[in-house]
């Protein structure tokens, strides 16, 4: 069940899959799993790893991949002149490299030439400082494109950088607080180059961790220099909305007139509501948006502020209450004709373990968040470190214990400044609230609940990072809210809103869909991967997904168009067992 980070890689065979070089006798190989295995196998980027402890490595080994990832801090000890040489030779014969080795020191000067860079120790050597922020550039490249130009990503601990200047040929695409280049491209009139000046322990979640802003330099480096046709298994940019009426709120059609706006412009809300607050015009407007596929329906609390699958006043329902609610709510869904979302939408993030053996009368399969059985918003939880990063804010994971669900889940980092450990496994959520500026929600503190009018503008800033951060993770986009800040806005505020977010990520790959439709194929590309990708001639590639899903899938296929790599899909259908594409 719960497997982050990933300590064991899952290879693949074939011509047109990345090479990963580490070396397992050096301590810094524990890093490995957590940094790179767990992104790789997130990223659905097909890989074998390259162990130099079993010997030097050899030009055909380099002819027989898209891409070379140096992926372990100091490996340039381990790498001979020779090994070096042969790299060298592989690059300017056309093979892509993203090293994230930020130690140059260990490498010769013609490494150095080919980067375009150069030392700036009087020996011309390559010193070290400690960086605590990272920069972006420009958003003018491939790499950034997504980004927002001048966005500067703060690290939790200072990590080692390498103290370089940077010829003309080489494009500085980020830059430590001290102006040093971080990330750099090179070309080198064959293969491309990538190369990180910061140590790779920033993908900890020690650090900075995956998930958290830099990913998409992460993965776009290797589609960028890697040999094409590329493939990647990766979620496609699906977008979802999510709303709460946590308070009995959502009543009429009028109460939920917004959902139309929504419509409008493409979007398919997941609707969470509470069950005995519904009258007969809401229900009616429900189901006729639920039969046109327009609407998603929850159900979410009970009563008002009454909880539906934990309890009341923090003490947990008995499973004779349990099976008498779930059994009632089962029937208003039907007797209404709408068909419940699969995912569990528990007020509060809290459920009772005695819920789980009824969940199955709503064909209730999946979560959207990450806390466990029994556990109360105000009392200690447990980190269980979900897949694929141990992160409680981004994951994709079996809840642990008897009855698991699915964890679909994205949720915007500030969050993590909400717990307090008490322990390495264990921490109490902030009850103060305080969850940075993000606020979890894209219009908490920005109605006029709380300002003098509603803030449009930020709202639409909020709602566009949120998903500007899951996509470019290879996540999900999208944000939810609740039915007390829903309230507040007009119509004609929602239409400024999605307006101005649309602008606002008008350069993202977006893809409007139900929250059960990403659950469902969230689960089935956690159990497939691509096992085995060839190139074949210039633009062919024969691909073999190996697992099971229980919809249809589509690979992702990247191709060069005038030096910038564009991105098909390739319908894959369902798979069980083995699929060759």
């Amino acid at each position: 069940m719960p497997n982050a980070p990933s300590k064991r890689a899952r290879q693949s065979r074939g011509n047109a899959v990345a090479l990963l070089l580490c070396n397992s006798e050096y301590a810094e190989y524990a890093q490995v799993p957590e940094t790179m295995f767990a992104a790789l196998g997130h990223f659905g980027i097909p890989y074998r790893v390259r162990d130099l402890r079993a010997g030097r490595l050899r030009a055909v080994e380099l002819e027989n991949c898209a891409v070379l990832i140096i992926g372990q801090e100091n490996l340039g000890i381990a790498l001979t002149a020779a090994d070096q040489k042969t790299i060298l030779q592989a690059v300017a014969d056309g093979l892509g490299l993203v090293n994230f080795d930020y130690n140059l020191a260990h490498y010769d000067d013609s490494f150095l030439d080919v980067l375009g860079l150069r030392g700036t120790r009087h020996d011309k050597g390559v010193a070290t400082i400690g960086a605590a922020n990272i920069g972006i550039v420009s958003n003018s490249d491939y790499l950034t494109w997504t980004q927002e130009s001048g966005r500067v990503h703060s690290l939790a601990f200072p990590i080692p950088a390498a103290v370089v200047r940077a010829g003309n040929r080489t494009t500085v695409l980020a830059e430590t607080e001290h102006g040093n280049p971080a990330v750099i491209r090179a070309d080198t009139g064959g293969g491309k180059v990538v190369q990180w000046l910061v140590s790779p322990r920033i993908w900890t979640l020690q650090v900075f961790g995956h998930a958290h802003g830099l990913d998409d330099l992460f993965w776009k480096g290797i589609v960028q220099v890697a040999r094409k046709p590329f493939a990647m298994h990766c979620l496609p940019p699906f977008i979802r909305f999510r709303f709460d009426d946590c308070n009995g709120l959502y009543r009429t059609d009028k109460d939920m007139a917004f959902v139309n706006v929504l419509n409008e412009y493409g979007h398919k809300p997941n609707m969470c509501v509470c069950m005995n607050a519904l009258k007969k015009s809401g229900w009616r407007m429900l189901k006729s948006l639920h039969d046109s596929g327009k609407v998603e329906v929850a159900p979410h609390t009970w009563k008002g502020g009454i909880s539906l699958y934990y309890g009341e006043n923090g003490k947990e329902y008995t499973k004779a209450q349990f099976r008498e609610m779930i059994t009632a709510t089962a029937a208003l869904m039907k007797k209404h004709g709408i068909k419940p979302s699969k995912i569990l939408s528990d007020h509060e993030h809290e459920y009772s373990a005695r819920v789980l053996p009824y969940l199955d009368r709503l064909g209730i399969e999946y979560k959207m968040n990450v806390m466990a059985p029994g556990e109360n918003w105000v009392g200690p939880h447990v980190d269980w470190r979900p897949a694929p990063y141990g992160s409680m804010s981004y994951a994709l994971d079996y809840t642990p214990g008897p009855y698991p669900l699915f964890v679909v889940f994205n949720h915007y980092p500030a969050f993590d400044f909400a717990r307090s450990y008490l322990s390495p496994r264990s921490f109490l959520l902030n009850r103060a609230g305080g969850y940075g500026d993000d606020n979890w929600d894209f219009l908490n503190g920005l109605t006029d609940r709380d300002q003098p009018k509603n803030n449009i503008e930020k709202m639409a800033q909020r709602l566009a990072e949120h998903t500007r951060l899951g996509l470019n993770s290879l996540f999900f986009g999208g944000s939810i809210s609740h039915s007390h800040f829903t309230r507040s806005l007009s119509l004609g505020d929602w239409r400024s809103i999605l307006d101005r977010y649309e602008r606002l990520t008008a350069r993202l790959e977006k893809t409007n869909v139900g929250y059960d439709d990403i659950a469902i194929y969230a689960k089935s590309k956690f159990h497939t991967r691509l096992a085995a990708a060839d190139r074949s001639g210039p633009e062919g590639i024969a691909l073999r997904l190996s697992g099971k899903s229980e919809v249809p899938m589509n690979v992702s296929v990247f191709r060069d168009k005038d030096g910038t790599p564009e991105r098909s899909f390739v319908e894959a259908g369902k798979v069980s067992g083995q699929k060759k594409l």
